[in-house]
């Protein structure tokens, strides 16, 4: 009896929290409480005041006044950052109902505690049939209107409100999070263009039949995002998952859980109907679980080769397809005759954008002999220029590193590095920034290694932190194949003036996603993916459809059926 009993408890219980996930993830974004509205108000209020204080100061001030405008500004500063802790904090008020599965999140860039947030129950995502997430049939539906609004709610308040919260939930720079937010901005409108667009195919047949193709949605997506651009992943994937017409449950990573919230408040706001968009958070076994669950059709991933390599497994028993966007050791070839100015900015875009923590970072700088010294020379006057520290700044270039661990695992290569003979030219030092409110924060100084070669380990595997290898190289022929001596595959990049040359490199490249006198631009037009043991499919560009699509054809008989019986 105790145990019936207990079973009947257990079976309500679930029912209860399943009622709630029906509601739509709406439920879980209950940040506008009070003490926000309050909170959000004061701060408000005293920007107003100071910014009246700050016009009324003249150059004949004295010195006492102004370095108590100083101090409010600090005070501001501070209650807006207290603000967004606030909201997030908030944000995630739910997680009482499952105390025993509470996950912390702490702030990259100072180590405060600012939001707990519940890992979601495996018995939560058990109905996860397209039909019974959406409740009606919208697999024919256009959702152009929807993106349209969904464009309309990232307006630029709210903007720099998820940039905000991007910067503490990953640790970049401010001045990146917006650009993040732009082309996520970007993908919404292009996959609205594009959602009324699918097309097939007409074949005409002997004796006046015919034939025809036509793109149908896959059903349940899933998409499982990486910790470096959490929201912009997000938006990658949903975007042309839901303009074929499917439902996507996309995963965080437990990382970086809170931004992606956001986008279902926005999705929520645009009248996306409940189900279409859900988020689940959760660690491995989350992962896992949706990879073998028999009713999901996709799983896209993005992150590590390791964990792609599992997935790859996983939804192989289901015969899933799956789009992997992995790791990479990408090669970028500075030839003698480049202009030099532009290959410097370029192998420091294709390093240190988001601390170094991006898959097709072109961390193999190659640079012919001719200019080796002067090209390392800028690069690294230029890379102990670059600003480090509290990523809410405006002028702060370098952020926090994503954890404690990856941290050590970074140092861990510069230091066998240089047992291996490499030469550190500037960085590669923790960095204590003067506020000692970041002391806690996972900082270091960009690095450059010199007196690089290819059989070390710096040079080898995938670092995923500020850290750039400079290698020289003689002859184009020789360029091309230390370059693809990888097993990665995902980027590669070559600065030089002959446009003939240029063009014969990348073709020589064994790289899915290659640029030439730039690098680290991601245009949502362009697919993105990669060769080798950097996956395979394409986010991005009218390509990503075909992956979330699957293709139907059509034989239709104008005439008698010719039997052979």
């Amino acid at each position: 009896m105790s145990t019936m009993f207990a079973d009947t408890l257990l079976i309500v219980f679930i029912s209860v929290c399943t009622a709630l996930l029906a509601e739509g993830i709406t439920w879980v974004l209950v940040y506008r409480t009070d003490k926000y509205k309050r909170l959000k108000a004061e701060v408000e209020k005293q920007s107003k005041k100071l910014e009246k204080k700050k016009e009324t100061i003249t150059e004949s001030a004295g010195r006492q006044q102004k370095k108590k405008i100083e101090r409010q500004e600090e005070k501001l500063k501070n209650n807006n950052r207290d603000l967004s802790m606030v909201r997030m904090k908030s944000m995630f008020a739910i997680g009482f109902c499952f105390t025993a599965l509470m996950g912390m999140f702490n702030s990259i860039f100072d180590g405060r505690v600012v939001a707990k947030l519940p890992f979601i129950p495996l018995s939560y995502i058990q109905g996860l049939s397209h039909r019974n997430l959406l409740g009606e049939d919208y697999t024919d539906c256009s959702f152009i209107f929807l993106y349209i609004l969904c464009t309309m709610s990232i307006r630029q308040e709210q903007r720099d409100e998820i940039a905000k919260m991007e910067t503490i939930n990953n640790g970049k720079s401010i001045f990146e999070a917006r650009v993040d937010i732009d082309i996520s901005w970007q993908s919404l409108e292009y996959y609205a263009g594009l959602a009324g667009s699918l097309a097939g195919q007409h074949v005409q047949l002997p004796g006046g039949s015919f034939a025809y193709t036509r793109r149908e949605p896959l059903g349940v997506c899933v998409g499982i995002g990486a910790w470096n651009y959490p929201f912009q992943i997000a938006c990658w994937k949903s975007a042309p998952a839901l303009a074929c017409g499917n439902a996507m449950i996309y995963k965080p990573s437990p990382l970086t859980p809170i931004s992606v919230v956001m986008l279902a408040e926005i999705f929520s706001k645009a009248g996306v109907p409940k189900g279409l968009f859900n988020v689940v958070q959760g660690g491995a076994a989350t992962g896992q679980f949706l990879c073998h669950h028999p009713d999901v059709a996709k799983v896209s991933f993005t992150g590590s080769v390791p964990t792609g390599i599992k997935i790859m497994e996983m939804s192989a028993k289901g015969i899933k397809p799956v789009t992997l966007e992995l790791g990479g050791k990408s090669p970028l070839i500075i030839f003698s005759d480049c202009v030099l100015e532009n290959a410097v900015k370029g192998a420091l875009m294709a390093n240190f954008l988001t601390q170094g923590e991006v898959c097709c970072n072109g961390t193999r700088v190659f640079v012919q002999r001719e200019i080796l010294d002067a090209f390392t020379k800028e690069v690294v006057k230029h890379t102990q220029k670059i600003k480090i520290g509290d990523p809410l700044l405006e002028d702060t270039r370098m952020g926090a590193l994503i954890s404690q661990p990856h941290l050590e695992r970074v140092q861990g290569f510069i230091k066998q590095a240089k047992e291996q003979g490499a030469k550190v030219l500037c960085g590669g030092d923790l960095y204590v920034p003067d506020d000692p409110k970041l002391k806690n924060g996972y900082y270091m100084q960009p690095c450059v290694l010199g007196n690089c070669r290819d059989d070390m380990t710096c040079v080898k595997e995938e670092i995923f932190g500020p850290v750039m290898s400079i290698l020289p190289f003689d002859t184009e022929e020789e360029a091309v194949e230390r370059a693809n001596n990888t097993p990665f595959g995902l980027a590669g990049g070559v600065f030089t003036r002959d446009i003939q040359r240029a063009h014969r490199v990348v073709a020589a490249l064994q790289a899915g996603m290659c640029f030439i006198n730039n690098y680290n631009i991601s245009p949502v037009e362009l697919p993105f993916g990669g060769y080798k043991m950097s996956g395979f499919g394409r986010e991005n560009g009218k390509a990503a459809m075909e992956y979330y699509s699957q293709l139907k054809t059509v034989c239709v008989e104008m005439g008698d059926v010719e039997s052979a019986f």
